[in-house]
């Protein structure tokens, strides 16, 4: 089997924060760890983007609190059509209504800002692994 830093760089990952320079540093970061990173500023353009992308995304990273949709929103829609996707929620809000909402859709892991990038890549690289294991 190949080994996590390998599948990694497999994925597509579809990345949704409404504020342009934290795209920009998340978009940098996951460029070294995955294969092909998507953006989209908000939830609606995350969801729009992962209902047509022709390349399929391996996980979705979503911040919460964004204008016209929020991540839950966004992350709940996308289970609905797609229950196995693998979805990682970013906030700064650590309360416990969100992580339970984030339960109760399915969300594979929840991180509180600031985000920590040996964190993210653990989680990446450990989903990846996972990813590969439901594959086979």
């Amino acid at each position: 089997m190949e080994n996590h830093i390998t599948l990694a760089k497999k994925l597509h990952v579809l990345f949704v924060d409404d504020e342009r320079l934290i795209r920009e540093m998340v978009s940098d970061m996951l460029s070294d760890t995955v294969g092909h990173v998507s953006l989209a500023s908000n939830g609606q353009e995350g969801l729009d983007f992962y209902l047509n992308s022709l390349r399929p995304i391996d996980i979705v990273i979503s911040d919460q609190t964004m204008p016209i949709m929020q991540g839950l929103d966004m992350l709940e829609k996308i289970k609905a059509h797609n229950p196995t996707q693998k979805c990682i929620m970013i906030t700064a809000h650590s309360e416990a209504k969100y992580m339970l909402r984030a339960i109760e859709i399915g969300i594979e892991n929840f991180i509180i800002k600031p985000i920590i990038f040996d964190k993210l890549d653990n989680i990446l690289y450990d989903l990846a692994l996972k990813i590969e294991q439901e594959s086979q």
